[in-house]
């Protein structure tokens, strides 16, 4: 989830020209009709509210809210999300950033003030009082959202036909009838819009539409002016995602109206190290970066692609200017990490599970196949979590070895890493009896210092199943260390 929100945060930075940070709480909860639920803090001035974060944008404040939050948006934990960022999607699944997409949107007042209370009664967020975006809302007979304060006819004006800006179709909202709290007002009716009714399963949206950005404008966000010269990539997508191991062609697009003179390009990659190397440079019309021949010293995103900025600095009309292209470099998937597995024992049937964590770029899912010692069978399930995931498997027999095999791939390659699960020992830690001293406990601790369990003169006498290895156990009177013990498994 961390991964998606700053994915989503990135993109809404490229759109907006603001200065001031926009404060959001996420949450993971069980919810019953929603995927996302955005609640916003709003200032009121006068007889309107405005969202807090864009209150702050426009100077009207400045600091956080008494809670420290502009916005709260709450993320559905049942549905099955796509946590990925590339142009693909799985497709029985909804796309985390496109929801999170929308619900920043709604966190900088995207969406009617409209709130449903107690008893079925429809009103203002904060009564007497409309939002910006309230203001924007028209009905087919010019009649504002606005004017609609302390008006008994509200409940049926916000189930009409309405729209944001313009009287149009493509600007007609989204009024069912009965009124729906999170979806009503909030969404435009019509498809083709990041703020669409309806976040559809196998869909991805990753870029945010001038109209979207149109609404923004109007309420009050300041967004980034288009360039002039635009640097355009021969045969890579608009999402800047391409191969890493072929070389690429650039031109600008020049709409100025004056010539462009002293046109300088530069390449930069960033080192695993952090400092920055520019790859190739030119001072021609054109740019051609070759292809990368030792993809490993180089930084990855969050994705396993490597960022690279292509720029472009030229003069026209007297004036200089710059332009950046970003460039997501796709490499063969590599695995980062696998952390120390960490074992249940299940003494019921006398099983074990193992759960760690696994870091890997360049994959949009990681595949885990599990194979246990005198069992026939291969056990395969994949992980649809980018970047860092959790892994259980299990459970295995507590006498029988394991191997856990670690593999993501795309068109780029295959990358495999097994895990070695060893069959669990007994061991048996002291309790009440064997000591008379009043203030005991025994601490028990792996290799790597790190407490594996620790136990009280007043726990009773029990056997605790780990895999093989050295350990290291303590008896304590007090803080004072009485005996120290090395354990083999």
């Amino acid at each position: 989830m961390k991964s998606s929100i700053e994915v989503a945060a990135q993109t809404w930075e490229s759109y907006l020209n603001n200065k001031d940070s926009i404060y959001i709480k996420f949450t993971l909860e069980n919810l019953d009709n929603d995927d996302i639920q955005t609640d916003v803090t709003y200032l009121v001035q006068d007889n309107m509210i405005y969202p807090y974060c864009l209150a702050r944008h426009n100077k009207m404040i400045s600091g956080t809210t008494r809670e420290g939050f502009d916005a709260v948006i709450v993320i559905n934990q049942n549905t099955k999300w796509d946590c990925g960022f590339s142009d693909k999607i799985i497709s029985s699944s909804k796309n985390l950033t496109s929801a999170i997409l929308r619900g920043i949107a709604t966190a900088m007042g995207f969406g009617a003030s409209i709130r449903e209370r107690k008893g079925n009664i429809i009103d203002f967020y904060i009564p007497s009082k409309y939002s910006v975006f309230d203001n924007l809302v028209i009905s087919d007979t010019n009649k504002r959202l606005s004017s609609m304060v302390n008006n008994p006819n509200l409940k049926n004006f916000v189930t009409s036909n309405l729209y944001a800006l313009k009287i149009a179709a493509t600007y007609q909202l989204y009024t069912p009838n009965p009124f729906e709290y999170y979806s009503s007002l909030r969404y435009f009716k019509e498809k083709g819009s990041l703020m669409s009714y309806g976040l559809h399963t196998g869909e991805k949206l990753q870029q945010v539409d001038s109209k979207t950005i149109e609404i923004l404008k109007e309420m009050g966000w300041k967004p980034n002016e288009p360039t002039t010269i635009k640097i355009i990539a021969e045969g890579i997508p608009d999402t800047g995602i391409t191969s890493a191991y072929e070389s690429h062609y650039f031109y600008f697009e020049n709409n100025t109206g004056y010539p462009v003179n002293e046109p300088h390009w530069t390449f930069e990659l960033t080192f695993n190290n952090g400092e920055k190397t520019i790859l190739a440079q030119s001072n021609s019309s054109t740019f051609t970066i070759p292809a990368l021949s030792n993809t490993d010293q180089y930084k990855k995103n969050v994705e396993g692609d490597i960022n690279g900025i292509i720029t472009l600095t030229a003069v026209t009309n007297g004036k200089k200017v710059v332009q950046m292209y970003n460039l997501n470099l796709e490499v063969k998937p590599a695995i980062y990490y696998v952390s120390k597995p960490i074992y249940t024992y299940r003494s019921s049937d006398h099983a074990y599970f193992a759960d760690f964590t696994v870091k890997y770029g360049g994959a949009r899912y990681l595949t885990v196949g599990a194979e246990e010692d005198y069992v026939t069978g291969y056990d395969v399930q994949d992980i649809f979590e980018p970047y860092q995931t959790h892994v259980r498997v299990g459970p295995f027999g507590d006498h029988h070895d394991a191997w856990v095999d670690l593999t993501v791939e795309n068109q780029y390659g295959k990358t495999t890493q097994t895990v070695e699960l060893y069959k669990l020992k007994k061991i048996s830690i002291p309790g009440s009896n064997t000591t008379n001293l009043t203030d005991f406990n025994v601490k028990l601790y792996d290799m790597n210092g790190t407490l594996v369990k620790e136990y009280y003169k007043s726990d009773k006498v029990e056997s605790l199943y780990l895999p093989k290895g050295f350990y290291i156990q303590k008896y304590y009177n007090k803080e004072e260390c009485i005996k120290t013990e090395k354990i083999v498994l």
